[in-house]
């Protein structure tokens, strides 16, 4: 006979050997469930200067990675977290590199079947309308993104807050990119990222 014992109709089976003269022989199965999803999320208010900060019930799968030809490190380049203001992940492409300056980071959302993403950004004064950075997901480790949003038309400084679904991205290396796609050139113009979060939920 079949037994549905996980509740999902999964087959469990056993194969048995009787003895000359055993007629009959008895089997006991035992099952234990998974433990109960439980809600978590990564997070980063960028409160120190690090590429590094955790700020989540869970860790980041690693550090921020820039990509910053004008130099690398927290402090210096056009990829930046606490400067030129504190509590910020600062991006721009002063001068004028044509590379798109770009800071990526990874999570492992394996154990979730939904998640989201929260971001709050800050322009500065000297942005207008044509500079564009861009929100981007991946679900293969960056080997290829999925633009979420492209932030343009904006002047001057404006603080918003975005939300966006990406369970059709979760995996053991889902990243959340941010990059300079045009513009952003001057030394008055920052695109600040002021929080992420991404939240693995449960049904």
């Amino acid at each position: 006979p079949t037994y549905d014992l996980d509740g999902v109709a999964t087959a469990h089976t056993a194969a048995v050997t009787l003895t000359t003269g055993q007629t009959r022989t008895d089997v006991d199965f035992g099952y234990s469930p998974p433990p109960p999803c439980k809600a978590e999320y990564v997070q980063d208010n960028f409160t120190t200067a690090s590429f590094s900060n955790n700020n989540g019930s869970m860790s980041w799968n690693g550090s921020w990675i820039e990509y910053d030809v004008a130099g690398t490190g927290v402090g210096s380049g056009n990829v930046t977290v606490g400067t030129p203001t504190s509590g910020f992940m600062a991006l721009r492409d002063n001068p004028d590199t044509g590379t798109q300056p770009s800071a990526a980071r990874e999570v492992n959302l394996t154990d979730y079947p939904v998640a989201t993403l929260q971001v709050t950004f800050k322009t500065s004064s000297g942005v207008d309308a044509a500079d564009a950075a861009v929100i981007e997901i991946s679900g293969d480790g960056g080997a290829s993104y999925t633009v979420l949003e492209t932030v343009t038309g904006i002047t001057g400084t404006v603080t918003l807050t975005r939300n966006y679904s990406i369970t059709s991205y979760i995996a053991g290396n889902t990243r959340v990119r941010f990059r300079i796609s045009s513009g952003y050139g001057s030394s008055s113009e920052f695109f600040r990222v002021d929080k992420v979060r991404i939240d693995g939920l449960c049904k």
